[in-house]
C-alpha cells in the first residue's frame, strides 16, 4: 500500500484518489460489510424456509395425484368388468 508523509507529521495520508484509511472509516466499511452479510443471511433463511415450505407442497400434490390415479385406475377396471359381463 503506498501512503504519503507529510513534512514535519506523523500523518499519514493517502496519496490521490484512494479513500482515507483513518480507522473510523475502516471500521464503517467493515460495519456495512457486517450489515450487508447479515442481510444475506436474512435472505438465505427466507429462501430456505420457502424451498421448505414449497417441498412440502409438492409431496402433498403428489400425493393427492397418486391417490387419484389410483381411483380413477380401480375404476377403469370395474368399467372394463362391466363390458365385459355384458359382451358375453
Amino acid at each position: 500500500m503506498y501512503a504519503f508523509k507529510s513534512d514535519d507529521s506523523q500523518e499519514v495520508t493517502a496519496p490521490g484518489n484512494l479513500p482515507n484509511l483513518d480507522i473510523d472509516y475502516l471500521q464503517g466499511l467493515i460495519d456495512k460489510e457486517g450489515e450487508t452479510i447479515q442481510g444475506l443471511q436474512t435472505a438465505l433463511g427466507s429462501a430456505t424456509k420457502a424451498q421448505v415450505e414449497a417441498q412440502k407442497q409438492f409431496v402433498t400434490t403428489q400425493e393427492q395425484f397418486q391417490k387419484q390415479f389410483v381411483g380413477l385406475s380401480q375404476q377403469i377396471v370395474a368399467v372394463q368388468k362391466q363390458i365385459a359381463t355384458k359382451a358375453e
